[in-house]
């Protein structure tokens, strides 16, 4: 009984065994009609494709003098601005129709542009609004 049972497991795995391998060697053609395919999830610098950039929800983007840029983001019917830095974020009330003010923080928008004084010795000039594409 024993010995019967062991004859018919090796022979369901050999039966098992061909058709897997039967599969395999067919499986070759479809592969070969693949190519070029990167399953990699992470950016490895070789892809040439669109680069991602952040834009934070609901904000606008300022690109600055010397590379330096911020987002800005209404809140409270245009009564407060959220400020978003690389340094730090922080929100502004309004002081005037076009200026937002906290502590030593300016941000004075126009149209088109902004300017934004964070201390005597950091000043974001010359922005320009980026349009959303």
């Amino acid at each position: 009984m024993k010995t019967t049972f062991l004859l018919n497991l090796k022979l369901v795995a050999a039966a098992f065994l061909m058709v897997f391998l039967s599969s395999c060697s067919s499986m070759g053609n479809a592969l070969d009609k693949v190519k070029n395919v990167d399953l990699w999830p992470f950016d490895d610098g070789t892809n040439s494709e669109q680069v991602r950039t952040y834009r934070p929800a609901n904000s606008t983007e300022y690109q600055c003098d010397k590379g330096k840029k911020f987002f800005v983001r209404l809140l409270d019917k245009g009564e407060t601005v959220w400020l978003i830095t690389k340094e730090r974020e922080i929100a502004l009330r309004k002081v005037s129709q076009t200026e937002y003010a906290s502590d030593n923080t300016r941000l004075s928008l126009a149209k088109d542009s902004a300017d934004l004084t964070m201390s005597a010795d950091t000043a974001y000039t010359n922005c320009k609004l980026v349009p959303i594409k």
